[in-house]
């Protein structure tokens, strides 16, 4: 299957006097597919995120290919829903008897009492990208599905990986909020961030996916209710169509 080739990306010497739109979860299930690939066709998404090891996967690519997307995609490296692209018994630290990732409570309490083998999270993140790159789809960035590249040791395997395959990645240090619910929970996450790369690395510093990419401001919608006559012109406003956790209600 011949898929079409991005012809655009989003750098920050982009035209600053419009707002981009972002839809993470592609692949994640057939209902958010299908809300994507809608938008898709009414031009109203500038990037977009593909999940690759939900069972959504194969429909997500061939309706890239149907659709012609010529729109940057994003691997949403996923280690927290479903069964890994890797052989369980080769990443350990990342799943569950059954096979499965641990989920987002028992990732963090991995994370917590340093449980998660860096090797682990690589050889994961390699196989996710690989999957992709066997399409023929042309692979832009790289960001994480419910934000758990912000947290070391995967933090360090993903940023290591991105500056490896020469891409870039959702560097966390440009997320912007507009209100203080939105600012509390990012201060709150940037703490936890420092007291795991503490953890893992014995540093009080941010693991480096809080650093300088090649992305422009974001903000996300399932973070906050987001304010749109507060977001600022040449920023990205990242959303989940179709989903009930995203509070950003526009372009549903």
């Amino acid at each position: 299957m011949k898929l079409p080739q991005s012809n655009c990306s989003i750098q920050t010497n982009r035209v600053k006097d419009k707002i981009f739109y972002h839809a993470d979860d592609l692949g994640l299930d057939q209902n958010i597919n299908k809300k994507i690939f809608a938008l898709i066709k009414q031009r109203k998404l500038h990037s977009i995120s593909l999940i690759v090891n939900m069972p959504s996967f194969a429909k997500a690519i061939k309706g890239l290919s149907e659709t012609k997307a010529m729109l940057p995609i994003f691997i949403h490296l996923n280690l927290v829903e479903g069964k890994p692209v890797s052989r369980p018994k080769d990443i350990p630290t990342l799943v569950d008897a059954n096979g499965n990732f641990l989920g987002r409570r028992k990732l963090l309490q991995a994370i917590a009492f340093k449980q998660i083998a860096s090797s682990d999270v690589e050889k994961e993140i390699a196989a996710q990208y690989t999957k992709v790159d066997k399409t023929g789809l042309k692979i832009y960035g790289l960001d994480a599905h419910q934000h758990f590249y912000i947290f070391s040791p995967i933090a360090e395997s993903a940023h290591k990986f991105a500056n490896t395959k020469k891409i870039t990645y959702r560097a966390y240090k440009m997320m912007k909020t507009t209100s203080l619910k939105g600012k509390f929970k990012l201060q709150l996450i940037k703490l936890l961030a420092i007291w795991s790369k503490l953890i893992y690395f014995s540093s009080l510093k941010l693991p480096p996916t809080w650093q300088d990419a090649k992305c422009l401001p974001f903000y996300i919608g399932s973070w906050e209710k987001v304010k749109m006559s507060k977001v600022k012109k040449g920023s990205t406003v990242v959303f989940h169509p179709g989903s009930k956790h995203d509070q950003l209600c526009i372009l549903r």
